[in-house]
């Protein structure tokens, strides 16, 4: 649950999204005005990674550090996507441009361990999307 989380507190501090697909996420989160982190979700099998890239300057184009850890594991997504994206409108996302998504759902599927699956939906608001 912590995990979870801290992947919608991410996702609505993201300023902007970056990659966005039904089972990987990256957003750009500024620590301050010099320091920015791309964290990207992506499904690797029965888990959900979490990969950060530690940025020390606006303009700096390499990271300084780089991280990729497990965040949530036993998951039983089957065809379910992770991840969902809408518009300001409350449209679908096209997947054009990713500056256009405002609201990201989370759907995660957890493998009860007893043939059994346990759904997990959230919808998060990026605070920083365009409004058109």
């Amino acid at each position: 649950q912590q995990a979870h989380e801290r992947m919608t507190r991410n996702i609505r501090a993201a300023d902007p999204v970056g990659t966005a697909t039904a089972t990987s996420l990256s957003v750009t989160v500024w620590d301050d005005a010099d320091a920015r982190r791309v964290i990207a979700y992506t499904l690797d099998g029965d888990a959900l990674e979490q990969t950060i890239s530690t940025y020390s300057s606006p303009a700096a184009a390499t990271p300084t550090s780089v991280g990729t850890t497990t965040v949530i594991d036993g998951l039983d997504q089957g065809t379910t996507p992770v991840f969902t994206y809408a518009t300001t409108a409350g449209a679908p996302w096209d997947g054009v441009a990713s500056e256009d998504i405002s609201r990201v759902t989370i759907s995660l599927v957890a493998d009860s361990g007893d043939g059994t699956t346990i759904p997990l939906t959230t919808s998060v608001f990026v605070r920083n999307s365009v409004i058109s």
